[in-house]
């Protein structure tokens, strides 16, 4: 490689990689899920979390205290490394 650095050889990792992403999607449905279950229970809610899945402003205003939020926000995250 020293001499013709077109002859360069690289491991993919295709087998690591692959497994990388198989956890990643598992640790997404597992997120989704929890987030499903969190909106079941806001939506059941008598008080304003009720509202938190249909009023976007009012889930950002008062949410971040919620655990639709944090999951949301935790979801975000694992969405954009898998995206990559």
């Amino acid at each position: 490689m020293a001499w013709d650095p077109e002859m360069a050889i690289f491991s993919r990792f295709r087998a690591a990689n692959m497994g990388n992403l198989l956890l990643m999607q598992a640790e997404i449905c597992e997120l989704e899920e929890k987030l499903n279950d969190a909106i079941d229970n806001d939506d059941k809610s008598s008080g304003e979390e009720s509202k938190y899945s249909c009023d976007w402003s009012l889930l950002k205003e008062r949410g971040p205290a919620s655990r639709q939020w944090t999951l949301r926000l935790e979801l975000r995250e694992k969405l954009a490394a898998y995206s990559e």
